[in-house]
């Protein structure tokens, strides 16, 4: 079942109870919440990281990334390095360019060579084109074992 905006004051409820809807509560700010649930969410992602519970940081993540939080920069960094769960780097990368396009471009750098094809596509789309990047999107767009998507991405990068 499909949940909407019209669901955010149950779900800021949900949510600051940390009750057995919570988990719900979060997905469902992490999607449609506003400007105002940045504080929520950026506290359930700190909690997250300090249990280091990567699974329960991608939700925040997400929402923080939607709703371009600069103010949470510093812990999508800190997520970045510190994660070893596969399944959260391209929703890191994805905030960070979405959140900080500069400061990202570090990170977009080191994404092409990630071994998550979402993270390669994902930075495939940001990375600045520099003489090195430039030489890794042609290598990505050629590549036939390479994932269609990352391959699409680096070939329309290649064309701006």
């Amino acid at each position: 079942r499909e949940y909407g905006p019209e669901t955010l004051p149950r779900a800021r409820a949900w949510a600051a109870e940390r009750g057995g809807c919570a988990d719900m509560g979060l997905r469902i700010l992490a999607r449609y919440g506003t400007r105002q649930d940045i504080p929520l969410l950026m506290d359930e992602l700190r909690e997250a990281m300090d249990r280091r519970d990567w699974a329960d940081a991608a939700s925040p993540i997400e929402g923080l990334g939607r709703l371009r939080a600069g103010e949470a920069v510093p812990l999508l960094k800190t997520a970045w390095t510190e994660s070893v769960y596969a399944f959260l780097r391209p929703r890191v990368l994805t905030a960070l360019t979405r959140t900080a396009p500069h400061t990202a471009e570090s990170y977009t750098v080191e994404g092409l060579w990630d071994c998550e094809d979402g993270v390669r596509a994902e930075a495939a789309r940001f990375a600045p084109l520099t003489r090195e990047t430039d030489l890794r999107l042609r290598r990505l767009q050629h590549d036939d074992a390479e994932d269609p998507g990352v391959r699409a991405a680096a070939g329309a990068r290649l064309m701006t």
